[in-house]
């Protein structure tokens, strides 16, 4: 050992800087003699020697910048690191990481060119042992990823994340943390960007950071393990992969299209649980630009007949699908231009992934003047029974059977579909088995199949054909006693709505002849004799919502109280049975304020109480809570003729609550005139207030002229007439049209076959 050496093993924590860098100048030129003479095993002796000698040192300002570290330790490092790994590299190399992360750090860090170097061979090295590891545990169906137990992999791992200035709390790695700091670096973002000035080929770093590591995120199967993977990647790399994402879109080289196809297989692989998606939907937002650039570029379209641009636009359209099902990113998406016929046009795509993912967007963001203009809608359906006939039998597609049921809420919300659903004559069977047998998940494909049935309920066919099927009334029947309580309260739903039915119209019926009778009620409406008190009622408000706009209407509910209205909110008044509680609530209130929004016309519980209003009479005030949104179908039917308040135009909170009480004083007055329109007409009559919560808003009031109908038939114009005729079409609820046949006390309980009280 030179003298250098023992003197630094002796004195090192004692010495002068002065006498310090002497040391160290002599023991690189002796590092560089041995490693000239080309015997790396005399080199890697003396250097773990030299590494041990410097550890004990305070990492002194001469000491932690001294060439002997920047240029003799971190080339060697690097040189080791690219060759193939052997017994007699990693002690050296393990040795070397240790002392970079644990008493070099600070100066690496500070020196960009030369954390950079690091990283890069850091990220390479590491990548180039993941592949065979992930295919092995992917081709055996198995995530037991254990802790690795060569100190290297903790060392290197440890040395990437210390230079990444990443959170680096971890005992030990697996080779998931491996995968995920390789994805998650500067050198992947960088050697993405070196695609700009790429050839025609793929360099072998670009094919084994953008393929190989890719491939690797999205191959694990096992839920912990892609949560795991989805958060870690999201939380950190999300906004960044959306500005990658814009750099390359549209595509136009074949190494830039492959490259894409796999990146964004793993960014619809990070959108996949529902949770998780939903934590970071504001950073998938960023990403809908660039997907629909992709989707709409005719370029693209014309080239689909490879297998790299079929599976680009396989997974573009998937992870456009999975964004949508986000409630909060739905007005957004609904916003882009053109977006509803690049879907359309999809549909005809050679590739039948692709076909299926835009007929799932479809499902979520066409509205039902949309669903009108398309010439069949028989096709959407058939489309979905085709996907749900082959998914529900192989378990490896649960994970799109359930989609295709959440899909499905979403499309039968629209009157088309539901006819064409119910006439399918296998649509309702598939649902059925998807909420009996035993081997479906309870908590996701049975509640979706039987929400989905509750929906389906409001159409006469399929009413028929489900309150006719003695096995599936005995099987929610048990299930409404069922501890899970998003069973029971589907399942006590189906079989309120279908118990009730006849004596909700018949009482309702009853009701409108003996008011009209009396005089109450005039033929048009166009008067209302309102009662100023409300002492006969229990409530004066109920709050019919979807759970999905619950931050808002808890603001309107807790004001409302403070103003010492009585409030009926499920969140407060949930005692025992929840339908029937819904019941007594409308029965007993004044006011129903229908809060709209796209999740509470998708949702069956929201249907059934909305409806429940209108045929209690009640009176109905509609609110906007998640814009932009435009009533339509059943929704639209049932809030024609009324004044919209709209919390989503403006942010002035204060302004647009002033018009519920307007609107509850105006009802309580006396000989008021409504502004009507002709009832075909499903949009609103006047009156639009708009508010997001907690931000500024402002108001915005918007009037249309009122029109009403004349109490005499023959002064009706044809629009008129034909309105009229629409609107008895298209609402069979009516409370004019006569009761139908009650069901069987065979079929439901007694118990269920009165009406909630």
């Amino acid at each position: 050992m030179s003298s250098c050496m023992e003197l630094l093993r002796e004195k090192g924590t004692t010495l002068s800087n002065d006498q310090l860098n002497a040391c160290l100048n002599g023991i690189m030129h002796d590092l560089t003699v041995v490693k000239d003479a080309n015997n790396q095993q005399a080199f890697i002796e003396m250097l773990t020697s030299v590494i041990r000698v410097l550890t004990p040192i305070e990492p002194a300002t001469c000491y932690s910048n001294h060439p002997l570290i920047i240029n003799v330790l971190r080339d060697s490092f690097i040189d080791f690191l690219k060759q193939e790994s052997n017994e007699t590299v990693e002690p050296v190399l393990t040795e070397l990481s240790d002392f970079f992360q644990q008493r070099a750090a600070p100066s690496l860090k500070a020196n960009n060119d030369t954390k950079q170097m690091l990283t890069d061979a850091l990220v390479v090295f590491l990548a180039r042992t993941v592949p065979g590891y992930t295919f092995f545990v992917f081709c055996n169906l198995s995530d037991n990823l254990d802790s690795t137990k060569n100190p290297l992999d903790y060392s290197l791992h440890a040395l990437l994340r210390t230079l990444e200035d990443c959170k680096n709390g971890n005992s030990t790695v697996t080779k998931l943390d491996v995968i995920i700091d390789c994805v998650c670096s500067s050198t992947f973002i960088n050697t993405f960007r070196s695609l700009h000035s790429n050839e025609d080929n793929l360099t072998d770093n670009q094919t084994l950071l953008l393929i190989d590591c890719v491939t690797n995120v999205y191959q694990y199967n096992n839920l912990d393990t892609v949560t795991y993977l989805m958060k870690s990647i999201a939380s950190r790399m999300l906004p960044k992969y959306a500005q990658l994402l814009l750099e390359f879109v549209p595509p136009r080289k074949p190494t830039h299209i492959k490259v894409l196809h796999h990146f964004l297989k793993m960014l619809q692989f990070l959108a996949i649980d529902n949770d998780t998606r939903h934590e970071f939907a504001n950073d998938h937002a960023l990403m809908i630009d660039s997907l629909l650039a992709i989707l709409q570029d005719d370029f693209l379209q014309e080239k689909n007949n490879d297998s790299d641009t079929n599976g680009l636009f396989d997974n573009t359209t998937s992870y456009f699908f999975f964004i949508s099902l986000e409630f909060d990113l739905l007005p957004l998406i609904k916003t882009k231009p053109n977006v509803t016929k690049c879907m359309l046009k999809l549909t005809t795509a050679k590739s039948d992934v692709t076909q299926l993912n835009a007929y799932r967007t479809l499902a979520i963001i066409m509205t039902e003047d949309e669903l009108k203009r398309l010439a069949e809608p028989e096709k959407i359906t058939a489309v979905f029974i085709k996907h749900l006939n082959y998914s529900i039998d192989v378990i490896q597609q649960r994970r799109r059977l359930e989609n295709l049921l959440l899909c499905l809420k979403s499309l039968v919300q629209h009157e088309q579909i539901r006819d064409e659903f119910a006439k399918s004559g296998s649509g309702l069977p598939l649902l059925i088995r998807c909420a009996t047998e035993s081997k479906f998940d309870s908590t996701v494909v049975k509640q979706r199949s039987l929400e989905l049935l509750l929906v389906m309920t409001f159409n006469k066919q399929a009413e028929n054909v489900i309150r006719n099927d003695a096995k599936f009334i005995a099987h929610i029947e048990t299930l409404s006693h069922s501890q899970e309580v998003g069973l029971q309260r589907v399942a006590e739903s189906v079989l309120w709505k279908l118990a009730n039915e006849d004596s909700i119209k018949a009482d309702t019926h009853e009701k409108q002849r003996q008011n009209e009778s009396d005089g109450k009620i005039s033929c048009d409406k166009n008067n209302v004799d309102v009662p100023s008190t409300n002492n006969q009622h229990e409530f004066d408000i109920m709050i019919s919502y979807s759970h999905q706009d619950k931050q808002l209407v808890y603001q309107i509910g807790k004001r409302l109280e403070d103003d010492n209205f009585r409030i009926w909110l499920d969140r407060d008044n949930m005692y025992g049975s929840p339908t029937r509680a819904m019941a007594h609530a409308i029965e007993n209130t004044e006011f129903v304020l229908i809060c709209m929004s796209d999740s509470y016309k998708k949702s069956g519980y929201c249907e059934m109480e909305a409806h429940y209003a209108y045929q209690q009479q009640r009176r109905v005030i509609p609110l906007i809570v998640k814009g932009p949104y435009h009533a339509d179908g059943w929704l639209g039917l049932l809030t024609t003729n009324k004044m919209y308040i709209d919390f989503h135009k403006i942010s002035n909170f204060d302004e647009a609550y002033s018009k519920i009480t307007q609107e509850i004083s105006r009802y309580r007055g006396k000989s008021i005139p409504t502004m009507s329109t002709p009832v075909g007409n499903h949009g609103p009559a006047a009156h639009s207030v708009d508010i997001k919560p907690c931000l500024k808003p402002t108001t915005v009031v918007t009037t249309l002229p009122p029109r009403s109908l004349s109490h005499t038939l023959t002064l009706w114009s044809e629009d008129d007439v034909n309105g009229a005729i629409r609107f008895l079409h298209e609402f069979p609820k009516h409370p004019a049209e006569q009761h139908q046949q009650t069901i069987t006390s065979q079929l439901l309980p007694k118990s269920l076959a009165i009406r909630a009280q």
